[in-house]
């Protein structure tokens, strides 16, 4: 039977901010389940969700376990068309709302919170709020220059590349979640700051109290390791902290490892969003060659966000 009393979290964040450390952490909780990321068609980023007849799931199932990431999750498909069927007879259901509590009818049927793991989707609040109006959504912020710092070291799952290699794009789009979050903090938005994470585990039990809604924390011993070994091989390595004590080396690491023209970069683009969040900035400028590597990636950002806007990937 399917969970009417379930609460839906949206877990967002910015690649390499910590947001697998929390979901381990979450996965810990009794009666709380953590999905891995996944291209779920919504109506939003990842394709049409349109559930009218027998032959619409069939498509959309189709689209949903060609993506490499859903599939890694184990679910069987004719036990999930028949969980849509379900949801949707009860006509208060929308597509992508019945698709995702289907989901989380199958693969954790008697969790009360289900918190759904999706990088961008800080950026789509409104149109989630309308399809989820009692869904609670939790940013995971840290400081862009550590961001930065991880991503341009960090190979992405495909195996083809780093996640960054310009600073202009990191601090853009920190300012633009900054700008995403500022009127829904407090309301629908739990903001939980990865250094605080790494230093201060009353803070993280803090956190899971906000997110789960449950008034006091009853955790399961594994769960976190089992969360960890649910990540597919090819992600593994970017998340090796998984189900580890917090190693808080890696919060200023980015201090030794980032030229001054990086860290100026970003702290002139995310100004205000990391006054916003409560990361100081050092005030420092290029040095020499910096300004022409300064002039390269500013070309290149903006080629690539003209080129992004046009479907065109860099």
């Amino acid at each position: 039977m399917p969970k009417h009393n379930r609460r839906i979290v949206f877990l967002t964040y910015l690649n390499r901010s910590g947001s697998t450390f929390l979901a381990g952490k979450i996965a810990e909780v009794d009666n709380a389940f953590v999905s891995l990321e996944a291209r779920i068609p919504d109506n939003i980023l990842y394709g049409q969700c349109v559930l009218r007849n027998a032959s619409d799931i069939d498509g959309v199932l189709s689209r949903l376990y060609a993506d490499e990431k859903f599939s890694s999750w184990g679910v069987d498909r004719e036990e999930l068309s028949k969980a849509i069927e379900v949801r949707l007879a009860e006509k208060h259901y929308t597509d992508f709302s019945a698709l995702l509590n289907a989901i989380f009818d199958v693969v954790a049927p008697n969790d009360a919170v289900c918190v759904y793991k999706s990088g961008s989707y800080y950026k789509h609040m409104p149109e989630l709020l309308r399809v989820f109006p009692e869904s609670v959504f939790v940013f995971v912020v840290r400081d862009p220059r550590a961001v930065y710092r991880s991503q341009k070291s960090s190979v992405a799952s495909n195996g083809k590349r780093v996640m960054a290699s310009n600073p202009f794009r990191v601090g853009s789009e920190f300012s633009q979640a900054a700008k995403a979050l500022a009127t829904d903090i407090g309301k629908n938005a739990i903001v939980v700051r990865y250094e605080d994470m790494m230093n201060n585990e009353e803070y993280v039990q803090d956190c899971l109290r906000r997110i789960t809604a449950f008034a006091s924390i009853v955790t399961s011993d594994g769960s976190a390791a089992d969360y960890s070994q649910r990540i597919p091989d090819a992600q593994q390595h970017l998340h090796t902290l998984v189900g580890k004590a917090a190693d808080t080396s890696r919060i200023e690491a980015w201090k030794n490892e980032l030229s001054s023209t990086e860290v100026a970069i970003i702290e002139r683009e995310a100004r205000a969003a990391m006054e916003f969040f409560g990361y100081s900035r050092t005030g420092v400028s290029p040095q020499g060659f910096g300004y022409v590597r300064r002039a390269f990636w500013f070309v290149r950002h903006k080629l690539g966000s003209l080129l992004r806007g046009k479907g065109v990937s860099m």
